[in-house]
């Protein structure tokens, strides 16, 4: 269209971090593994040895509109003092554990991992149950009924957000009239969550997979990983946030998903570096849905006080670095500020006019 002798050139602008952020910015937050402790010969060990607030340090990063931890620990309300099926690898913990972390701002858990069968049937059947009375969000739960996959929806700033849980790792193998847990191998991942993504896309904002993948302390996700993150993008989920080997890996963004293929350990009883590093990954969107930023705020933990704390210093310089080296092999390049990472990017394309001589 001409007007006064000047004619109008359409062009596709892209919308740039540069965009002021939203005053009702949504904002999620996720770490990485969670346990309270494992059985050992003789009895139980205990993280913290009665800590009261475990969390406390933390607490402030932890802040968001919804906040999901990796709880790698079968819950119960009565334990038993000696393991009754051994002690290899084998973690429990009590309502009074889970509610620290509700004290300090947690909202929900993923339970899809391999240790929710540590306490067999028993455990499997009252961790669900006892989150529940605590108030607890679940995500990744077990079923004794198709579908095994169910998104779990949560709202927050007039926004509905589904989470799906599933993990690709097990200790063991499924035990019949158990719930199942919600498993597929890396390369029928995105095959096997696909009814779930399918109904989040109908009633959520935004589909978050919470997936517990890969292989222990690798500095670098597996091919087959890699692989599986590829398939899980053409879904056109938001997020996919991983753990598993106890170590922070890089982030990856395809097209319009983030993948944070490890968050390490938050609170663990591995004590070598870099097994005491981890971090609280925070997803910010704003309302219109288009600009988006990561914010990646390191924790770790010292041998002999395991609870987590904000990384300062040379500890901060060294989980950055590591973060920023390993994200940046897998071409997103973080902003290093004084105590976190950034990043932004942008999901919309805009058609504007532009007036020409």
């Amino acid at each position: 269209m001409l007007i006064c002798g000047m004619r109008t050139l359409t062009v596709l602008l892209l919308l740039t971090s540069s965009v002021s952020v939203h005053a009702e910015e949504l904002s999620l937050a996720f770490t990485g593994d969670v346990m309270f402790g494992r059985y050992v010969k003789g009895g139980f060990r205990k993280i913290g040895d009665g800590e009261k607030r475990l969390f406390e340090k933390v607490a402030p990063l932890l802040k968001s509109d919804f906040t999901v931890v990796n709880l790698e620990t079968p819950v119960m309300k009565k334990p038993k003092k000696k393991s009754p099926y051994g002690t290899r690898l084998r973690f429990v913990a009590t309502p009074a554990d889970v509610l620290l972390l509700k004290k300090e701002g947690v909202h929900g858990v993923t339970i899809a991992n391999n240790h929710s069968f540590d306490m067999r049937w028993n455990g499997a059947k009252e961790t669900p149950v006892v989150l529940k009375e605590l108030g607890m969000t679940i995500v990744g739960e077990s079923f004794l009924q198709e579908p095994y996959v169910r998104p779990t929806y949560v709202k927050r700033k007039g926004k509905t957000i589904a989470y799906i849980g599933v993990t690709s790792v097990r200790n063991g193998k499924q035990r019949r009239n158990a719930p199942e847990l919600p498993f597929a191998k890396p390369k029928q991942l995105a095959n096997y969550i696909k009814p779930a993504v399918t109904e989040a896309k109908t009633k959520a904002d935004y589909t978050v997979v919470v997936v517990h993948w890969g292989a222990e302390y690798k500095n670098h996700p597996p091919r087959e990983i890699r692989a599986s993150a590829r398939n899980l993008a053409k879904l056109d989920v938001d997020l996919v946030i991983g753990h598993h080997p106890h170590v922070i890996q890089g982030t990856e963004r395809i097209g319009n998903t983030v993948i944070a293929y490890s968050l390490g350990n938050f609170l663990f009883d591995n004590t070598r570096v870099p097994l005491r590093f981890g971090g609280v990954m925070k997803w910010h969107v704003d309302s219109s849905g288009c600009n988006r930023r990561l914010s990646f705020w390191p924790t770790h933990y010292k041998r002999g006080q395991l609870w987590p704390r904000p990384a300062k210093n040379k500890t901060f310089k060294t989980i950055a670095k590591r973060m920023t080296k390993l994200s940046k092999r897998l071409k997103l390049k973080w902003t290093t500020n004084d105590d976190h990472l950034a990043y932004s990017y942008s999901t919309c394309v805009q058609a504007t006019e532009v007036a020409q001589p």
